[in-house]
């Protein structure tokens, strides 16, 4: 975000506007922030990938983080979870599982 030289460089400006909208405090004004070309992003993203650790790749992964589900050890969903999602914690003091 900092580099000059990246092609995306421009996706975070330096000054941003904002707009009072009616409001008196700055912290309730609204920041007009641009839209950024998706296409670009990925592209920039897709050439620094291989240098990311497997933690980060799981941060931009889909549906890993979108909500959990909490089910007692001995209901059905919990018997059929999905190996994708297998790295569970117990909660050692409900026997419930988080997944």
């Amino acid at each position: 975000m900092a580099d000059v030289e990246s092609p995306i460089i421009d996706f975070y400006p330096v000054d941003v506007p904002t707009d009072p909208n009616g409001k008196a405090m700055p912290w309730l004004w609204v920041v007009l922030l641009p839209f950024i070309d998706e296409e670009r992003l990925l592209g920039a993203m897709k050439a620094t990938m291989e240098k990311w650790s497997p933690q980060e790749r799981l941060y931009n992964a889909r549906g890993l983080d979108d909500g959990y589900i909490y089910v007692h050890s001995s209901h059905l969903l919990a018997q059929q979870q999905p190996t994708l999602l297998l790295k569970k914690k117990e909660d050692k003091q409900s026997n419930h599982q988080i997944f």
